[in-house]
């Protein structure tokens, strides 16, 4: 039935015509936001390699070339000495690791969720292109409609079956829809251009082949928790708190722990010319520095106690709120796909009734079939607006629960 609306509504699929599935797959990698995020992702990989460094075998080569007085007498005071250090443990790099690996997540979280963005981004500027060719094939036939009734009027007024008042009325109703269709042709240029922008294309693609939207149409809602279930453990802004909240207890255990310390490996291979008898050739051992708790410490113990409690209170509006925006969307979503039930019963009809007119039209009972026609064409464009809003529903769904709705 679908293609018959579009034929009638004189909306000609192009075999060159840019898809839905064409567009998600060739748009510009990332937007400029994702890219500065890709770029903080870099930074804090970075950050780790840093901090992990710091646990590699450090090598490093001394020399020295002097004298050196020694009451009247002058002694030579050369050294060469090649060290070895070797971190073995450090309870302040663990938890400086922790946080990176803390950190690094919660970049690619935000980074999949602005992929999603612009998924919906690019979804809903293709689909605005979509209703504008619609709209403007819509707004064609019902031009002449009115050129036809116009037409009809003149021939009546001649014969003196009408008025001129009605003649009035006709021509001035066909410069409206003339007016109508030239606003809807701005519309269709500007929706093409605004869809070339996001996609990264040097001009507007000449044609938009109607989406394929199987998959929306027939998603069913799933029992009432299991969104609930989704949204919780799934939903980036959340797992970013809860990951942010992981992270400050873990400072704060690293703090409290009165143990900490550092083990530190050395070795010194060399010698040292002046009082060459005293030293050896070679030195090595093991360092140990275990700091003591202090007041300062006390006070950065409580600081993150203050910050943890934040961001429970935080976590909590935000699932709170999530939860509010997420029940909206499914209402939305159920009234929108009893819209479209409704919808496709209604095109049923206009269909047996644009069937009829079509053969009263050819045995010359009547000559209504353009108003038939016009009314099929508004149910496509109705449809289509409809099948859009739907797919966009659940595309935000989905960005709600970072992919795992659909």
């Amino acid at each position: 039935m679908k293609a018959i609306g579009l034929v009638l509504a004189g909306f000609v699929i192009s075999a060159q015509a840019l898809t839905l599935e064409q567009a998600l797959k060739n748009a510009k990698p990332l937007s400029y936001e994702a890219i500065q995020q890709q770029q903080r992702i870099i930074h804090s990989e970075l950050s780790k390699e840093n901090i992990d460094i710091r646990q590699d075998y450090q090598f490093s080569l001394d020399t020295q070339l002097g004298i050196r007085e020694r009451y009247n007498d002058s002694k030579n005071d050369s050294s060469t000495y090649f060290n070895i250090k070797k971190i073995l443990f450090d309870s302040e790099y663990q938890a400086d690791l922790d946080f990176s690996k803390s950190n690094i997540e919660l970049e690619k979280l935000r980074l999949d969720y602005l992929k999603l963005e612009q998924k919906i981004q690019i979804m809903r500027a293709f689909f605005a292109g979509v209703l504008a060719d619609l709209e403007y094939d819509y707004l064609t036939q019902v031009l002449a409609l009115s050129a036809v009734r116009q037409n009809h009027t003149q021939e009546d007024f001649s014969i003196g079956l009408t008025s001129e008042v009605d003649l009035s009325r006709t021509k001035t109703q066909t410069q409206l829809d003339l007016a109508k269709r030239q606003q809807s042709e701005s519309k269709q240029i500007l929706s093409r251009q605004r869809l070339a922008d996001l996609l990264g294309l040097s001009q507007s693609p000449d044609e938009l082949d109607y989406p394929q939207l199987g998959q929306y149409l027939s998603y069913t809602l799933k029992d009432d928790n299991a969104w609930v279930k989704s949204l919780e453990q799934h939903n980036s802004v959340l797992k970013i708190l809860r990951l942010k909240i992981a992270s400050l207890k873990h400072k704060k255990q690293q703090k409290q722990q009165s143990w900490q310390f550092k083990l530190e490996g050395f070795a010194r291979l060399g010698e040292q010319v002046y009082d060459r008898e005293k030293n050896g050739s070679y030195r090595a051992g093991i360092a140990l520095s275990l700091p003591f708790g202090n007041e300062e410490n006390e006070q950065e113990i409580k600081t993150i106690e203050t910050l943890i409690q934040q961001k429970q209170t935080e976590l909590a509006q935000q699932n709170e709120r999530l939860s509010q925006d997420m029940l909206d969307l499914l209402l939305k979503f159920q009234a929108t796909s009893k819209h479209y039930q409704a919808l496709k019963i209604e095109q049923e009809y206009l269909l047996f009734n644009l069937d009829k007119a079509s053969l009263e039209y050819e045995m010359r009972l009547s000559r209504n079939i353009g108003n038939a026609m016009v009314l099929v064409t508004k149910n496509d464009l109705e449809r289509a607006k409809t099948e859009f809003k739907l797919a966009l529903l659940i595309e935000e769904m989905s960005l709600l629960t970072q992919g795992n709705i659909l």
